[in-house]
C-alpha cells in the first residue's frame, strides 16, 4: 500500500487560503490555481489540463501555498526568540512541535467521517 497523499487529501479552509493569498507574491493565475487545488479539492490533473501547465509545475504551486499554509502562525500563539540553556530549550521545542501536531490534527480538514 502507498502512502503517497491523495490530491484531494490537502485542503485548506477558505479563509485561511484568503489570509496567504493577501500576502502571496505568486502570480495571480497560479493563486487561482492553488485556491482550485486546495480549497475546492479539484484532481491535479484536471486542474493543470485547464491552465495549460504540466502536472508538476500545479504540483509545486500546490505545495507552495500548502507549505505557507503550514508554516503560519496558529490562532492563540505567539512568535518569541528567547534565550535560555540548551536543555530547556530543547524541551520546549519538542513540547512545541508535539502542540504544533496536534493542533493540526484537530483543525485539519482531511478528516475522515
Amino acid at each position: 500500500m502507498s502512502s503517497r497523499v491523495a490530491d484531494q487529501d490537502l485542503r485548506i479552509p477558505p479563509d485561511e487560503f484568503e489570509r496567504i493569498r493577501s500576502t502571496s507574491k505568486m502570480h495571480a493565475r497560479n493563486l487561482v490555481v492553488a485556491y482550485e487545488l486546495l480549497v475546492e479539492g479539484k484532481g491535479l490533473v484536471a486542474v493543470a489540463n485547464a491552465h495549460g501547465l504540466t502536472k508538476q509545475r500545479a504540483l509545486a504551486i500546490r505545495d507552495k501555498i500548502y507549505s505557507a499554509y503550514l508554516m503560519k502562525t496558529p490562532e492563540g500563539w505567539k512568535c518569541a526568540q528567547i534565550c535560555a540553556p540548551t536543555d530547556m530549550i530543547d524541551r520546549f521545542v519538542k513540547e512545541a512541535d508535539a502542540a504544533r501536531v496536534r493542533y493540526w490534527q484537530k483543525n485539519s480538514m482531511n478528516d475522515r467521517e
